[in-house]
């Protein structure tokens, strides 16, 4: 999510994504595939919005969490970073370093918008506003259940740091 591509237009006037192969002599070439753009490829970035930010970070539901991300899995800073980055936004890679970088910060979660940074020591989560019983809720690849879910915030922790957004 949010890798950029190198394209070219193709001899029919389609766009190709320009993607390294490896040859039979095992060396690297690059092949010109015919791209399918459908919601997983979209040229250029996604724009900015609450709504494309949190369909963003729905994708993730149920993916592997991982720490650092290892064996096609995410941990939670990679998560956000990942969500962002689609839309052209480039956060730093570790939860602490996300935290010092969002402008907009209270320690309160109450303020927050949908689709807010909320931090807690080591950990990121992204708000999603408040559910049918007023609950403040959030997506996160979670440690402890090893895999990115959707949860209260009342029941992933007490000790939220800051509330960080970009705008």
């Amino acid at each position: 999510m949010g890798a950029v591509i190198p394209c070219i237009m193709d001899h029919n006037g389609r766009i190709a994504l320009k993607l390294p192969v490896r040859t039979a002599d095992g060396t690297l070439a690059i092949h010109n595939t015919p791209a399918q753009f459908d919601r997983t490829l979209h040229i250029g970035y996604l724009p900015y919005s609450t709504n494309t930010v949190i369909q963003q970070a729905f994708l993730f539901m149920g993916d592997v969490y991982g720490w650092g991300g290892l064996e096609d899995s995410v941990d939670c800073s990679a998560f956000v970073q990942d969500v962002y980055r689609s839309m052209g936004i480039h956060i730093p890679r570790d939860a602490d370093q996300q935290e010092l970088a969002m402008p907009v910060q209270t320690d309160n979660p109450a303020k927050a918008r949908s689709g807010a940074l909320i931090f807690k020591p080591g950990h990121v989560m992204l708000y999603l506003g408040l559910d049918p019983n007023g609950n403040p809720m959030v997506i996160h690849a979670s440690s402890a259940y090893q895999q990115v879910m959707v949860a209260r915030l009342s029941d992933v922790t007490s000790q939220i740091s800051s509330v960080g957004s970009l705008r």
